[in-house]
C-alpha cells in the first residue's frame, strides 16, 4: 500500500494518490499539527472522504507513538533525543503539545446515516483499523419488532419506557454479547442493527458500550453542534478533531440547533400534558409541581395572545424580547434549571404511558427553555443582536399563534464547539466562495483549499443553453416562469435531450405533458414528496437502467431534495444532469428576509473593508450552492464521465459562472442556439464511446517515504519493539482487533518485557506496524505499588520475571482435593467465553472490575488472587475456573497464587 509524507507524517493510502488528494491530506494534516481549523473544497469523485480519515488517523497514530514513548524512554531519553524531536516536529507545529490524558478523539460527522456508511466503507479501504463507533437515534437503530410496529414519532418514547421497566429483551442482552461485536471490527449502522437481529441485542446501547473506547465516532451533525445533545449523548469533545463532512449544510443546522419554534398546537398540547402530570406525578416532582407549570404554560398562551401583531398578521421583535417574555413568567436565568426539571419529569412520566404514540409537545417546551437560557447568555447582551423574535397567527390552527426565535450567525453554535476541541475541518465539494462561509461560520480557518478535480477535461460536457427547441428564451425568473412558451420549449428541451444522452439522466422539469414523449426514449421516474417513498423511487429507478430491454430512466428531482446528496449517481446512473433553473431561497419567507435583513445590518456595522457578506449576496449564494450540489451528482469518481446542462440564460452572466466550482468554471461554454448545445452534446458522448479508457494517469508513488513510521524504525526504538515481539511482533493489527475483552485488559501469558507499561494511560491505538502500542505488555507482569512483590526493572534491563508456564506445578504433599489432570493450554479467548458461559453475569461484571482495579493500581496481586477465591469459591466449577486463571498468571507470581489456591474446595 502506498506511503506519502504529509509534513512528517507517514499516511497510508490505499491506491497512489493524485496531486489534489496530496494537496487535502496536507491541509488536513498542518491544521491538526497547528490546533487550529481548516476549509476545504473538493469535489464529488476525488476521494474526500477517504483523504480525511487516512491522514486524521495517521496524524493521531502518531501522536499515540509520541505520547507511548514519553513514558517508555523517561529513562533514556538522551540516547534517542534527536528523534524524539523529529517526531515532536510531526505531531505539533505549535511546540506547546501536552502529552497528557487521552489520545485527540476523532469525531467524523455528516447529515445523514447514509453519507455516514459511506464513509464506514471508505475507512475498510485503509490499511487503518481503529476502535470505532457509529451512533444513530433509537428510531434508527431499534430492532425491536413492537417498537418498529410504531410511527417513527413514537419509538423513542416507547423505546424509553420499555428499557426503564426492563421489559426490552434487546436491551438485557447487551451486556452478553458486547464481545462478540469486538471480534467483528468494522460495522456501519446497517449492518450493527443486523447484527443485534441476529444476537437479539439492542444496535443503539450496543454502540454505547464502544463510545468510550473509540478512536473515531462517527455520528450525525446535530449531536455535535446542538450542547444539549452532546451532553445526553456523552460525547467529550475536549481536545478532539470535529471533521464535518458535507459542511455545505453546517450553516442551515448551526441555525436550527440555536433555533426553536413553537406552533399553537404545541402549546396546547403541552397544557394537556402538564394536566396529564398532575394525575401521574410521582417524585421527585409533585402533583403541585405540575399544576404550577401548567399555570407557566397558560399564561404563556395568553401573553401571545395579548401581543399586537401587524397588519400582515405577524409580528417582528427584538432577540432579547424573548428575556422580557419568560421574566414575566417568572422564569429567569436563577431558576430556569427547576422548571426544566419539572419538565423533564413530566416527559418520563408520560413515555412510561403504555398508550403513548406520539411525539411529547413538553419537549418542545424544553427545547426553547434550553436554547433561551443557555449558559453564557445572560452575561453577554450582544448574542442576542443575533436574534429575532417572529410571532404570527398559526396557519395550522384555528386559533392560536406560533412564535419563533431564529438565531442567524452561525458562529454562535461554532464558537461553542471550537472553545474546548483541538481542530475543527470543514470539508465539502461545494462550500465556494469560501471567504463568505468562513466569515459565516464565525471562527478563524488559517488553512483553506479549493481542490480541482481528478478528471480530465474531456471527460465532462458543460454548457449553458439560453434557448430552447422553438427559440423560447429559458429562464425560470419570477417574471418568466409561468409563461406557456417557456414551460413547453423547455419541456420539448428535456425531450431532446433524453434521445441523446445514454443510460441515467438526472433532470428536473418533469411536467405532465411531456412524460407521454420521454417515455419513447427513457422511463421517467418522478421524486415523490414522501420521503418514506423515496427510497422505492431510487430502486425503480436503478432497477430500469439494468432492464436491457430499456435504452434508460430518467429520475426528475428537485434542488435540495434527497437526491442532492449522499445518493449513487455513478458512471451509467447519471451520465447527465441538468438544471432548469436557479433555485434562490422563497424570497417572501419570513426567516429569509429577516436574514437578508440581518446581514446588511451587520455589513453596515462593520463597513465595505470587511469580510461580512450583505444580505443580497447571501441569497445569490445560496442558490448557487444548491446548484453546485446537484453538479456534483454526475462525476463521481476519475474514470467517471458526463455532462452538466445549465438551462437557464442566466447562468451565462460572469457572476452565475464565478459561482460554480473552480473546476467547472474554466470547461463553461456558453450556447448561442439549442442546436449547438445539442450537436455538443451529442460529439461529447460518441468521443467518450471511441476512447472509453482516456483517463488520467495513475500517479507514481515515491520510493522512499520519510515520515514518522521511519523514525519509529529506527534502530533505537528497534531494541524495545523486539523486546515486546513475543506478545504481538507477528500478530497484524486486524488480528489483535479479534481478541477476547479479557486478552485486551489482562494480556495473554507471555515473557514481560523490559518497558513499564504505557497503554493504559491512553486509549489503545490502532493503527498499523508503527504505531508503537506494540511494546504494551501482560498486566500482571508488572504489579502495582505496595505489592510484596513488586520488582523495578528499568528499560535497559533484562526482565526480571522469568517466563510463565501455562499450568499449575505438582506439589510434594498430597493435595487437599483430587489431582487436576494437566489439560491443553488454553487460550485467553477460550478462557474468558468459559466464564461468560460459566459465572452469572453480575459475577462476570466483578470479575472484569476486579481486572480493572489491578491495572489501575488500585489493588496488589494478592488482594487480587483473594478476590478471585472468594468470587469463584461458591460457583459450580469454581475451582476449575481458578485453575484456569493460574494459566495467565506470571511465574513470579505463581507460589503465592498456588498457596491461596489451597483451601478451594
Amino acid at each position: 500500500m502506498p506511503s506519502y509524507n504529509i509534513n512528517g507524517i507517514t499516511v497510508q493510502f490505499p491506491f497512489p494518490a493524485y496531486e489534489c488528494q496530496l494537496s487535502l491530506m496536507t491541509t488536513l494534516v498542518s491544521a491538526l499539527q497547528g490546533q487550529t481549523n481548516a476549509l476545504i473544497e473538493s469535489p464529488t469523485g476525488t476521494g474526500k472522504t477517504l483523504c480525511l480519515l487516512c491522514a486524521a488517523l495517521a496524524w493521531r497514530e502518531a501522536w499515540v507513538a509520541r505520547k507511548q514513548l514519553s513514558i517508555v524512554l523517561k529513562n533514556s531519553v538522551d540516547r534517542v533525543e534527536g528523534l524524539v524531536l523529529s517526531l515532536d516536529k510531526a505531531v505539533s507545529s505549535c511546540g506547546e503539545e501536552m502529552y497528557e490524558g487521552d489520545a485527540p478523539t476523532i469525531y467524523y460527522a455528516s447529515r445523514t446515516h447514509s453519507q455516514l456508511s459511506q464513509a464506514v466503507h471508505e475507512l475498510r479501504n485503509t490499511s487503518y483499523a481503529p476502535k470505532i463507533c457509529v451512533l444513530g437515534s433509537r428510531d434508527q437503530s431499534c430492532v425491536h419488532p413492537d417498537v418498529l410496529a410504531l410511527p417513527s414519532v413514537a419509538r423513542p418514547n416507547v423505546c424509553r419506557q420499555k428499557v426503564a421497566k426492563k421489559t426490552c429483551e434487546f436491551y438485557g442482552n447487551v451486556e452478553h454479547v458486547k464481545g462478540v461485536l469486538e471480534e467483528k471490527g468494522i460495522l456501519d449502522i446497517e449492518e450493527l442493527g443486523k447484527f443485534g437481529r441476529e444476537h437479539r441485542a439492542c444496535p443503539y446501547f450496543l454502540s454505547r458500550t464502544h463510545q468510550s473506547k473509540a478512536d473515531i465516532i462517527f455520528l450525525p451533525y446535530n449531536y455535535l453542534i446542538d450542547a444539549h445533545t452532546r451532553k445526553a449523548q456523552n460525547i467529550d469533545i475536549k481536545n478532539a478533531i470535529l471533521i464535518f463532512d458535507e459542511g455545505h449544510n453546517l450553516e442551515s443546522s448551526c441555525g436550527d440547533a440555536t433555533s426553536f419554534e413553537m406552533t399553537a398546537q404545541d402549546l396546547s398540547n403541552c397544557i394537556s400534558e402538564a394536566s396529564r402530570c398532575v394525575e401521574l406525578a410521582s417524585a421527585p416532582a409533585s402533583a403541585q409541581d405540575f399544576m404550577i407549570l401548567k399555570e407557566l404554560l397558560q399564561n404563556l398562551q395568553k401573553k401571545l395572545e395579548a401581543v399586537q401583531l401587524d397588519r400582515s398578521r405577524d409580528r417582528i421583535l427584538s432577540g432579547d424580547w424573548i428575556l422580557s417574555l419568560f421574566r414575566d413568567l417568572n422564569i429567569s436565568f436563577e431558576n430556569v434549571n427547576i422548571v426544566s426539571r419539572v419538565v423533564e419529569c413530566g416527559v418520563g412520566l408520560l413515555a412510561q404511558e403504555m398508550n403513548r404514540r406520539s411525539r411529547m409537545a413538553l419537549n418542545s417546551f424544553g427545547t426553547a427553555l434550553k436554547v433561551v437560557f443557555k449558559d453564557g447568555y445572560g452575561a453577554d447582551g450582544q448574542i442576542w443582536q443575533s436574534y429575532k423574535v417572529y410571532i404570527q397567527e398559526d396557519a395550522r390552527a384555528r386559533t392560536g399563534r406560533k412564535l419563533s426565535l431564529w438565531c442567524f450567525h452561525s458562529g454562535i453554535a461554532m464558537k461553542d464547539l471550537e472553545h474546548d476541541c483541538r481542530s475543527i475541518i470543514l470539508a465539502s465539494g461545494t462550500l465556494s466562495p469560501l471567504a463568505s462561509f468562513a466569515t459565516e461560520m464565525g471562527i478563524p480557518f488559517p488553512h483553506r483549499l479549493e481542490n480541482p478535480h481528478v478528471i480530465s477535461p474531456h471527460q465532462v460536457f458543460v454548457g449553458v443553453v439560453p434557448t430552447g427547441p422553438a427559440g423560447s428564451h429559458l429562464s425560470s425568473s419570477y417574471e418568466n416562469r409561468d409563461s406557456v412558451a417557456y414551460i413547453s420549449d423547455l419541456g420539448n428541451a428535456v425531450v431532446n435531450f433524453c434521445r441523446i444522452v445514454p443510460d441515467g439522466f438526472l433532470g428536473q422539469g418533469g411536467a405532465k405533458s411531456v412524460m407521454d414523449r420521454i417515455k419513447q426514449y427513457k422511463t421517467p421516474i418522478v421524486e415523490p414528496r414522501n420521503k418514506q417513498e423515496f427510497g422505492a423511487a431510487m430502486e425503480e429507478f436503478y432497477a430500469k437502467l439494468e432492464d436491457k430491454s430499456l435504452t434508460g430512466a430518467v429520475f426528475f428531482a428537485v434542488c435540495r431534495g434527497k437526491a442532492s446528496e449522499g445518493l449513487d449517481f455513478s458512471d451509467t446512473k447519471g451520465r447527465a444532469v441538468m438544471v432548469c433553473g436557479i433555485p434562490y431561497p422563497a424570497a417572501m419567507d419570513p426567516k429569509v428576509k429577516l436574514k437578508k435583513q440581518y446581514l446588511d445590518e451587520l455589513h453596515a456595522r462593520n463597513g465595505k473593508g470587511s469580510q461580512t457578506i450583505s444580505g443580497g449576496d447571501w441569497y445569490k449564494q445560496q442558490a448557487g450552492r444548491a446548484v453546485n450540489q446537484a453538479l456534483g451528482r454526475v462525476i463521481r469518481h476519475k474514470k467517471d464521465f458526463g455532462a452538466i446542462l445549465l438551462c437557464d440564460a442566466r447562468f451565462g452572466s460572469p457572476y452565475n459562472i464565478k459561482q460554480l466550482p473552480i473546476w467547472i468554471r474554466s470547461l463553461v461554454k456558453v450556447y448561442k442556439h439549442f442546436g449547438e448545445a445539442q450537436g455538443g452534446l451529442g460529439r461529447f458522448f460518441k468521443s467518450m464511446e471511441q476512447q472509453p479508457d482516456a483517463f488520467p494517469t495513475v500517479p507514481a508513488v515515491p520510493d522512499s517515504v520519510q515520515g514518522h513510521a521511519e523514525i519509529l524504525a529506527h534502530a533505537a526504538f528497534q531494541q524495545l519493539k523486539t523486546a515486546s515481539s513475543d506478545l504481538d511482533g507477528q500478530v497484524s493489527i486486524r488480528q489483535r482487533r479479534k481478541k477476547s475483552e479479557f486478552e485486551l485488559s489482562m494480556g495473554p501469558a507471555t515473557t514481560a518485557p523490559p518497558i513499564p507499561a504505557v497503554i493504559s494511560s491512553t486509549k489503545s491505538s490502532s493503527f498499523h506496524r508503527t504505531t508503537l502500542d506494540r511494546i504494551s505488555h501482560p498486566i500482571l507482569a508488572k504489579p502495582p505499588r505496595g505489592s510484596t512483590l513488586t520488582t523495578v526493572t528499568h528499560a535497559n534491563q533484562k526482565p526480571s520475571l522469568p517466563e510463565p508456564t501455562h499450568s499449575i506445578p505438582k506439589r510434594q504433599a498430597p493435595p487437599p482435593h483430587p489431582p487436576t489432570t494437566k489439560k491443553p493450554k488454553q487460550t485467553a479467548t477460550t478462557y474468558i467465553q468459559t466464564l461468560k458461559k460459566t459465572l452469572p453475569t453480575p459475577t462476570y461484571h466483578t470479575f472484569q472490575s476486579l481486572l480493572k482495579s489491578y491495572k489501575a493500581q488500585t489493588i496488589s496481586v494478592s488482594a487480587l488472587v483473594d478476590a478471585l477465591v472468594g468470587l469463584f469459591q461458591n460457583v459450580q466449577g469454581g475451582r476449575e475456573l481458578l485453575v484456569g486463571f493460574g494459566e495467565f498468571v506470571p511465574k513470579g507470581y505463581r507460589k503465592e497464587f498456588e498457596r491461596r489456591l489451597e483451601g478451594v474446595s
